[in-house]
């Protein structure tokens, strides 16, 4: 099912493109990379973890039991429980910043998400990533931990790990010219090329 989206998404994309992926939008730019690569020239991954369930193996991640509370809690009240989400992914910041999120949350949608979150282990394909790649992560992310950032960048083959201080999980408000900067280079490097 996740092949067929990513074709319908390939068929409205440039021949050759950019991606920058964002927490859970990490996985998925991971997903496309590697299912497109000669069409994905360079990836940002934004405060983003291969697997989001903690492991033996894989402890920078949230814990099973609070992974299925949130779950539960998100099922019976989502929006409630999506003011809980933002007040994290704010926490850590120097900035004032709120996360904006949508009151009418579809629970279809928000189940799916919530079963790839639980499912998905997306270490083994970050490995076959060849695209020149950053995983920028806030030094004081609440949700993921900057470690997931590091573990990640050593996974990939042309990774780099740059840590932002100061920010928390929504990283790209609280320090849009900071990043804006950064990937202007960053993808920027490659067109140079």
């Amino acid at each position: 099912m996740i092949h067929e989206g990513l074709d319908g998404l390939l068929s409205d994309l440039p021949s050759s493109f950019d991606l920058c992926g964002w927490s859970q939008g990490g996985q998925l730019a991971a997903r496309l990379a590697c299912h497109a690569p000669d069409r994905v020239r360079r990836i940002a991954f934004l405060a983003a973890n291969m697997k989001f369930v903690s492991s033996d193996e894989w402890s920078c991640a949230m814990p099973s039991p609070l992974f299925e509370s949130f779950a539960a809690s998100l099922k019976k009240s989502p929006t409630q429980t999506m003011k809980k989400f933002s007040a994290l992914a704010t926490m850590g910041s120097m900035k004032r910043i709120r996360l904006p999120f949508t009151a009418q949350l579809d629970p279809l949608t928000l189940n799916h998400q919530m079963s790839w979150l639980r499912n998905w282990d997306m270490r083994e394909l970050a490995m076959s990533i060849e695209q020149p790649s950053c995983c920028l992560h806030g030094s004081s992310d609440f949700i993921v931990p900057a470690e997931a950032g590091q573990r990640l960048a050593a996974l990939l083959r042309d990774g780099r790990y740059i840590e932002v201080r100061n920010a928390g999980h929504a990283l790209f408000l609280s320090h849009a010219d900071y990043l804006s900067s950064y990937l202007r280079g960053f993808f920027q490097d490659e067109a140079d090329d």
